[in-house]
């Protein structure tokens, strides 16, 4: 794969994930992916007024559900990990499965 289709592939497979939460009755609030960071990325939903966080660490592979613990200040959110909601990504192509298992949690 060349430089440029690792967003187009990035953005395919959270079109698939985003259909998935639909289901689930998640609102996507917003969403970032950084090419420049081994393709990291992350999305904040909203799922019954809590909000949380979906991240994927492109370097270590790894998709990690958060919790925001306060309210907004200017340095931005306070996410805390929620403990054994974490998954080594071994093919790309399972992220959308794997959001959907940590949001269903």
């Amino acid at each position: 794969m060349k430089g440029h289709d690792y967003p187009i592939e990035h953005f395919r497979l959270m079109a698939i994930a985003a259909e998935q939460l639909k289901a689930l009755s998640v609102q996507l609030l917003r969403h970032e992916y950084r090419y420049d960071a081994f393709g990291s990325w992350w999305f904040i939903y909203q799922q019954k007024g809590i909000n949380y966080r979906v991240v994927f660490d492109g370097r270590d592979s790894v998709l990690t559900l958060e919790a925001e613990t306060s309210e907004p200040n200017p340095w931005g959110n306070e996410w805390e990990e929620i403990k054994g909601k974490s998954f080594q990504v071994r093919d790309d192509k399972d992220i959308p499965e794997r959001i959907k298992i940590l949001v269903e949690s």
